[in-house]
């Protein structure tokens, strides 16, 4: 999982009794914006995100509520 649905997660958590099945998660609270200089395209941490409580600090991964492990599909 990456950090668009880990945010996602994050931001139902206070209303909800989420519960995560699957795999590990990533773990990045910050977003990119590719900058042009010259022939190359850097990419450096451009913005961090928070949810309304204020939190933002998953880089270490969530904890997942069942362990499962998904199928590996070379096609994706």
């Amino acid at each position: 999982m990456a950090s668009a649905s880990e945010l996602l997660i994050y931001c139902l958590k206070p209303y909800f009794n989420v519960k995560l099945i699957g795999e590990r998660t990533y773990g990045k609270p910050v977003g990119f914006f590719g900058v042009n200089i010259d022939q190359y395209i850097i990419y450096l941490s451009s913005f961090l995100i928070k949810i309304a409580q204020g939190w933002s600090v998953y880089f270490t991964r969530m904890e997942l509520n069942i362990p499962v492990a998904l199928p590996y599909n070379p096609i994706l």
